[in-house]
Order: structure tokens, then C-alpha cells, then sequence
């Protein structure tokens, strides 16, 4: 199976991924080569200068007990056994005369300090190059030895090959791990786009064949790839819901809408069969009010499937709950008059409750709230609009004294152009509550319904709060 998520293959994310693989694991083996070499030849320049150091104090024994011939014999010894080529040995007088030295025909002139100084400390070491034999690296220690000065040059021949294999080693050990990087990159790098490749297939075959119930498959292994098609499925499962939600409302919204357009259709015909011209007025009007009623439903719908996509646009002002209470209760004074309702406002004494809201929108959705509790509540009955502070969210509520929600059907009175039966109620659209609902999930607040101290249902809306509470919490909690 090809792993070529599109184009050629030298545009593939497995090639790309290989080269990166073995990009990265070169970077790290050079370094790690780098300080591998730098640390052995250290340790081989430490390792000579120490060796130098014992031998000087080797030589100052001599000296002490042998005099000078000591010394000479120790040091023709030393010379013999290491090989004139590997050891120069030169003792100077302190005024920089030559007292004795080694064969110095394997080493010619050599550019080192001169043993009157000025020195920096009592010794001084350091690498010269040895033109005679093809500037060969050597290593010299200038040390003072009693009333002469001692110069010893250590040639670096072997520890030079030393090295030169070292780097041979790590250069063949680079190219060898080189060569099954890329090829392991490789089978990584593909075997890590295989789920890539089943979430394309997935996708694919999804919108090529608009099944929208097949899921992109999950390996289980809780890894980047897992988290991609758990979200993709995710979408997949909102989507689905948004057109299963569309194809609902398409069928709800095609059965209501038929009696308003029948009963406009009706009022035309009848108006075009009228000679009288009040009576034409008349059906006009009538037209006119339904045509009203209808595009407020068709509005209506409109908003609850943008709130529930997550598009409906809010114009956000500060609005103090308290004055949109009062607002709302005037709106239905008259409403509740007629029915013989007692309306009150129970609000927060003494200071503002300010939420960031849509006005509009939010007063709808409280009016849609107490034409529900309007329509249900008996003659005779009570309605009250609250407006508390409760852990530190504002709530916006209504309450009456009506037959009440039973509690499975709590959930159920959300739903668009849901309808309850209740013996003397109005009947409506049924999409008051929903309407309600998805205003406030727009406003990041939710909506409840709980049973009411007056006996019947309550239906609380909490927003959150954009003043500080100070007393008004206790003030709250003591209502």
C-alpha cells in the first residue's frame, strides 16, 4: 500500500519524514562524535604531559644523587629505550648554555620557548611541529631542574595514528548507521502515516458517498494520531447530528407551516370572491397579520438552528437585569389583567445586576418565558419575575403558580415545536421554549426548569455575571 497522500513520491510526507529522521540522527551522532574524539585526544595530550612530568621527576633524582654523569646516563637510557626519534632530551645551564643533549638529527630546529624565559609559572608545555619529518606534532616540557633548566620533546607520532583511527572508526561507524537510519526512518515514517492514510480513506469515502454514520477507525494506542481521529469523529458525529437536526426541522417546520400558508391562501380566495370593500379590507389585514405570524415562526427557526450551529451574531451591550425585569413585566400587564393574574417583580435591592448581553434577544427570550407561564397558569393564578445572584452567575427567572412541568418531560419542552397538552391552554407554536434556550446557550448561560415556590414550574436563566457581588450575595440568599 503506497503512502503518497497525494503527488509524486518525492513530494510525500514519508520521504520528507525519512529525510528528516536521518537529518536529525546525523546531527546527533556528529556531535556526540565530535565530543567523543575532543575527550580522547585530551585525555591523549594529558596522558603525555603526565608521562613527561614522572620522567622529570626521574631525571631530578638522578641528578641529585649522580651529578651530572647520573643524569647523562639516565638519560641516554631513557632516549635508547623510547627511540632518539620519540625523545629529545636537553639540559641547559641557566644563563641558556647547552650541558647536554640527545640526537637531535631526527629532530632538526624546533621552535620552542627559550629555557631563560620569561616563563609563565615553574613549567611550560605545549605542541610544536617538527618541520624535519613533515611538520610531525610533538609535545614539549620546559622545566626548571635545580640550577638547570630540563627540555623534554615527546613525539606524537603514535598518538597522532591513534587518533587518525579513532576518526576512521567513527567515519565508517556513521556511514554504517547512516545506512540503516534511512532505511529505518523509512519503515517508520510509514508505518506512522498508515493511520493517516485510514483517516484519508475514511474521509474519502465519506464524501464520495455522503455516509456520514462511518467513523475514521481508532488504533488505541492514545498517541497524536488516536487524538486526530477521535476529533474527526467528533465533527463527523456533529455533523451528522446538524443535518439529521436540518432533515428534522425540514419535516416540523414543512407540517406547521401548512396551516398558516393555508389559512392565508384561504383569506386571498375569499377576498378575491368578495365585492364588498370592507369586507376585502378586512381579509387584507387578516393576510397581512398571519403573513406576520408567519415570517416571526420562520425567524424564529432561523435563530435557534443559527444559535445551535454557533452562528448567530449577538450585539453585546451592558444590561441591568433589574430595568429588563421591569421592561418585560410591562409588556405583559395588560395579558395578565385580562386573565386575572397577579404579576410581580421580585429583583436585588440597591444595586444593579449587569450582565454582557444582547438586549434584543434576551428580552425575547424572558417574554417567551412569561407568555409560556401566561398561557398555562389558570385564572386567578400568580406570576413572578426573580432576578438573584447565585454562585456568582446572575439568574434570570420566572415562576408561577400553573399546573407545573412534570419532571420526564423537562427536557423534552426544549425541543423545537415540542407542545404540551394542557386542558384550557392556548395553543402555540412550539417553539417558544426552544427559542429561549438557544438565545441563552448563545450567551454562554443555560436555562432550566425547577419546581416554584408558588406552586408551579420556575424557569431560571443563568448568565454570567459582569459586576462584583458584594452584599448583593447575601442579600440574595436571604430572599
Amino acid at each position: 500500500m503506497s503512502l503518497r497522500l497525494e503527488g509524486s513520491w518525492t513530494k510525500s510526507l514519508s520521504l520528507r519524514l525519512t529525510v528528516l529522521h536521518a537529518a536529525v540522527f546525523g546531527l546527533l551522532y556528529g556531535l556526540l562524535s565530535l565530543v567523543i574524539y575532543f575527550m580522547v585526544a585530551r585525555a591523549v595530550f594529558q596522558n603525555v604531559d603526565t608521562e613527561m612530568l614522572e620522567e622529570f621527576h626521574e631525571m631530578e633524582a638522578a641528578l641529585e644523587k649522580g651529578g651530572l654523569a647520573g643524569f647523562r646516563a639516565h638519560a641516554l637510557a631513557e632516549v635508547a629505550e623510547e627511540g632518539p626519534e620519540n625523545l629529545l632530551i636537553r639540559l641547559y645551564s641557566k644563563s641558556g648554555r647547552l650541558v647536554f643533549s640527545s640526537d637531535t638529527e631526527s629532530w632538526g630546529d624546533l621552535s620552542v620557548p627559550s629555557p631563560t624565559g620569561p616563563w609563565r609559572g615553574d613549567r611550560q608545555v605545549g605542541s610544536v611541529s617538527v618541520t624535519r619529518r613533515g611538520n610531525l606534532k610533538a609535545r614539549f616540557m620546559i622545566v626548571r631542574l635545580q640550577d638547570y633548566v630540563l627540555e623534554q620533546v615527546v613525539s606524537l607520532e603514535w598518538d597522532l595514528r591513534l587518533l587518525a583511527r579513532l576518526r576512521r572508526v567513527l567515519i565508517t561507524a556513521a556511514l554504517l548507521t547512516l545506512l540503516i537510519a534511512v532505511p529505518a526512518g523509512w519503515a517508520l515514517a510509514r508505518r506512522s502515516l498508515v493511520q493517516v492514510k485510514r483517516i484519508d480513506q475514511a474521509a474519502r469515502s465519506i464524501v464520495t458517498g455522503s455516509d456520514l454514520t462511518r467513523r475514521v477507525p481508532v488504533r488505541g494506542t492514545g498517541d497524536e494520531l488516536d487524538e486526530l481521529a477521535r476529533t474527526l469523529n467528533m465533527m463527523l458525529r456533529r455533523i451528522e447530528g446538524y443535518l439529521r437536526e436540518l432533515s428534522d426541522m425540514m419535516d416540523n417546520t414543512a407540517h406547521d407551516f401548512k396551516t398558516p400558508l393555508a389559512r392565508i391562501r384561504s383569506l386571498a380566495e375569499e377576498a378575491l370572491m368578495e365585492t364588498n370593500p370592507l369586507e376585502i379590507q378586512g381579509n387584507l389585514v387578516q393576510i397581512m397579520e398571519e403573513t406576520d405570524r408567519f415570517l416571526s415562526l420562520i425567524n424564529a427557526v432561523l435563530d435557534i438552528s443559527e444559535a445551535r450551529a454557533g452562528l448567530l451574531r449577538l450585539q453585546r451591550t451592558r444590561v441591568d437585569l433589574n430595568d429588563l425585569a421591569w421592561q418585560v413585566a410591562g409588556l405583559f400587564e395588560g395579558a395578565c389583567r385580562a386573565k386575572n393574574l397577579d404579576l410581580s417583580v421580585d429583583l436585588v435591592e440597591d444595586e444593579a445586576v449587569v450582565v454582557e448581553a444582547d438586549r434584543g434577544r434576551l428580552i425575547q427570550a424572558l417574554a417567551n418565558l412569561v407568555d409560556n407561564a401566561v398561557k398555562f397558569c389558570p385564572a386567578g393564578g400568580r406570576i413572578r419575575l426573580v432576578v438573584r445572584i447565585r454562585d456568582m452567575k446572575a439568574v434570570l427567572g420566572v415562576e408561577d403558580s400553573g399546573p407545573g412541568v412534570p419532571p420526564p418531560m423537562r427536557t423534552k419542552i426544549f425541543e423545537r415545536f415540542f407542545r404540551a397538552e394542557v386542558p384550557g391552554a392556548a395553543d402555540g407554536r412550539g417553539v417558544g421554549l426552544s427559542l429561549a434556550k438557544a438565545y441563552v446557550d448563545a450567551h454562554g448561560g443555560h436555562i432550566h426548569v425547577e419546581e416554584s415556590p408558588l406552586g408551579g414550574t420556575a424557569f431560571l436563566i443563568h448568565l454570567p455575571l459582569t459586576t462584583g457581588v458584594s452584599h448583593r450575595q447575601s442579600h440574595a440568599e436571604t430572599k
